[in-house]
């Protein structure tokens, strides 16, 4: 997996160099991690590091993104999504969210879903 996690992170370093490379834009980047439902683990289902405008420090949340825990193929995709429309967005601002996933979300499959009723939502956030 960290192979891919290296790929996605690089991907999101080349957006952010050529958003900031245009001078017209003022650019604020949020960074929501989702896993999966760790409930016999000590990680994190989301991790949200609100907007900033400093490059460097979404450098450094994108540096500490790894793969851990999970025991199904489905993902917290909809827990992540939550946490994203509860951003401090800035209404008068266009947004943008980038959506980088490499499984569906729980619910849409019971066979082989841990949790097929769907998300934990409120139950497992940190």
């Amino acid at each position: 997996m960290r192979p891919y996690i290296l790929n996605a992170t690089d991907r999101i370093r080349e957006i952010i160099n050529q958003i900031k490379s245009e001078r017209t834009l003022v650019a604020r980047f949020a960074l929501v991690e989702y896993r999966d439902y760790p409930l016999e683990e000590n990680i994190f289902v989301t991790r949200v590091q609100s907007f900033t405008n400093a490059e460097a420090e979404m450098n450094g949340w994108l540096d500490q993104c790894l793969a851990q825990g999970g025991g199904d193929t489905p993902e917290a995709v909809a827990d992540g999504l939550y946490d994203i429309l509860n951003l401090s967005w800035d209404p008068q601002a266009v947004k943008i969210c980038i959506l980088i996933a490499d499984a569906p979300p729980h619910g849409l499959h019971p066979i082989g879903d841990s949790f097929p009723s769907g998300s934990l939502l409120g139950m497992t956030q940190t």
